[in-house]
């Protein structure tokens, strides 16, 4: 059998998504053939700019025109004209695509992104790509875009993401729920003093490949401050307001794959009661999640699911509208993390739960009780035997 795993390099999450079935799917059936590969590159170079740099820099600097188009296009009671020509002009671009999937001739399509769906409908409708097409929704929520009739089967983060499918006229024999795809290495127990030790945290050790800035003190609590792997997000105005709390911390903050953010990181001269390490785009979030005390997050769909698999408490800073904001919601509405809409606020939640261990002891205990840490197996499973309504 091979399964053709498709994503769309708008954002890490998707890509990391598609990169944790493959990694199941290769650990509990190694007999299947999978090959995963990125949608954009197969377009015209021009359309990969607007579109995935178009995205990016929508999110980063005109959020509230991002939420806006979110919310007024989602809220139909069925697709709105406007996807129905935005699909139209997309498939413009799908001919590269259609010949590569063609060649490939899968037994099977599975995506962790809505525009692979357009991009292949006239050769499912048509008959001449006979392998179904099966989606899994990495968000705690779906938008309209991710609906279309060419998907034989939906994965979803939730039984309140399934609901809204019903909603929207999806049957639900067509839809499981089996939590957003992670990787693997999610579900290994690892031990925390090991792990403390091995990256350089016990007594305040520098570690290695980092810059670590401001004093070391024993005892300390540790604070992961993530921006996703594109480095989006208020994370050095974040971190200059945790500058002034009223306890010793260190702060560990990740950069992602923007150089210019990590350079303005490693610039940053905290205060003496706090030790701040620098990472720039790292392979080991799993490690970093075991060890650390509370984790400042966006809310990506891919990052509060891996925090919940880590029982990491999460506070959910600054996300992007639509999306990030409802994974915001489930988090709180699983009571695994608090919500903060400025950076005064952020550093009077940070101080709260830094000085009450009971009301982050609960918040571990609602991450476990919510997190799905076998979703990208559950996913796995299926599809190798070729999956409900396969």
């Amino acid at each position: 059998m091979k399964i053709l795993i498709v994503s769309v390099s708008a954002g890490a999450g998707h890509t990391r998504a598609a990169e944790a079935l493959q990694a199941a799917l290769r650990k509990n059936h190694p007999s299947v053939d999978t090959l995963h590969v990125d949608l954009m590159d197969y377009v015209p170079a021009f359309f990969r700019a607007i579109y995935v740099k178009g995205y990016l820099f929508t999110v980063k600097h005109l959020s509230p025109v991002w939420g806006f188009l979110y919310g007024l296009t989602d809220k139909a009671q069925k697709p709105s004209p406007t996807q129905g020509f935005l699909d139209s002009v997309q498939r413009q671009f799908a001919g590269r695509f259609i010949r590569f999937v063609r060649d490939v001739n899968p037994d099977l399509v599975l995506t962790t992104h809505f525009l692979t769906a357009p991009f292949l409908s006239s050769e499912i409708k048509s008959g001449r790509l006979r392998a179904p097409l099966q989606c899994v929704v990495t968000d705690f929520d779906v938008h309209w875009f991710w609906i279309n009739p060419v998907i034989s089967h939906y994965y979803v983060a939730s039984d309140n993401v399934a609901a809204k499918l019903t909603k929207r006229r999806i049957d639900p024999s067509r839809v499981t729920v089996t939590g957003i795809p992670i990787h693997p290495v999610f579900s290994e127990a690892t031990n925390a003093e090991t792990l403390r030790s091995k990256l350089g945290l016990k007594q305040g050790s520098t570690i290695q490949g980092s810059t670590t800035r401001g004093s070391k003190t024993h005892g300390s609590k540790t604070l992961l401050l993530l921006s996703g792997g594109c480095g989006l997000g208020a994370v050095e105005e974040a971190a200059r307001a945790l500058f002034d709390l009223n306890t010793h911390v260190h702060l560990i903050t990740v950069a992602g794959r923007n150089l210019a953010l990590l350079d303005r990181m490693n610039r940053l001269r905290p205060p003496a009661s706090l030790s701040m390490t620098n990472l720039g785009f790292i392979d080991n979030i799993h490690e970093w999640l075991s060890v650390c005390d509370l984790v400042i997050t966006k809310g990506g769909g891919l990052s509060v699911s891996e925090c919940l698999a880590k029982e990491a408490p999460m506070v959910i800073f600054d996300p992007i509208p639509g999306q990030e904001e409802n994974n915001a919601n489930h988090i709180i509405a699983c009571g695994a993390g608090v919500r903060a809409n400025s950076f005064e606020e952020l550093r009077r939640r940070l101080e709260e739960l830094l000085s009450n261990s009971d009301a982050v002891a609960g918040m571990k205990r609602n991450a476990r009780r919510c997190a799905k840490p076998q979703a990208a197996f559950a996913i796995a499973a299926a599809t190798a035997s070729r999956g409900p309504l396969a």
